[in-house]
């Protein structure tokens, strides 16, 4: 399943800019129709979803090397974790370990790029105080840390969407821009 996804993304990249703001998650963000909600909201920026469901740590390094790199993003949005909850719970060192060399490998092999990392979206045991190591480890490499486990609509592809949106454009935006980002 993995590797025919990558194909099909290793073929879309021949087509793709590089340069410009590009999704990498698991099955949240796999599941999010991103070019469609940037559509919606004119964002001046090509979009690129390179996710997978079921993406953890142990997988995504060839996805990365494959899908991510030859891009050369801009901007890096990383939601990857959910499937991961296990060994956060089981081995928390580990799971630390393993996040921190996968951004390190993405900031060696995308020099230019701004690295955010998602909070996971996740009613699941112990998610808070997964989000609140990966917003250590965010801070710790260099990475900006965005949660989106918060507000009413907490979840939704809209609600997460609108979290997002002030960091994939670019600055300074228009008086108009900001008017239109919602909070929650």
């Amino acid at each position: 399943m993995l590797e025919g996804k990558i194909k099909h993304f290793v073929e879309m990249n021949k087509i793709s800019k590089t340069g410009e703001v590009v999704f990498l998650g698991s099955t949240f963000f796999a599941g999010m129709d991103v070019a469609e909600l940037a559509e919606n909201d004119n964002i001046d920026m090509m979009i690129y979803n390179r996710s997978f469901s079921k993406l953890s740590l142990d997988n995504a390094d060839s996805v990365l090397a494959s899908c991510i790199y030859p891009l050369q993003p801009l901007k890096l949005f990383v939601n990857i974790g959910e499937e991961d909850l296990q060994l956060f719970n089981n081995d928390k060192d580990t799971f630390i370990s393993k996040y921190e060399w996968m951004l390190l490998n993405i900031h060696r092999n995308c020099k230019n790029c701004s690295i955010y990392i998602v909070s996971i979206n996740s009613q699941k045991n112990n998610v808070n105080e997964m989000n609140e190591t990966l917003e250590n480890i965010a801070g710790d490499t260099g990475c900006i840390f965005i949660e989106i486990n918060t507000g009413i609509n907490h979840g939704t592809e809209i609600s997460v969407f609108n979290k997002l949106k002030p960091y994939i454009r670019n600055f300074p935006i228009t008086f108009s821009d900001a008017m239109n980002y919602q909070v929650g």
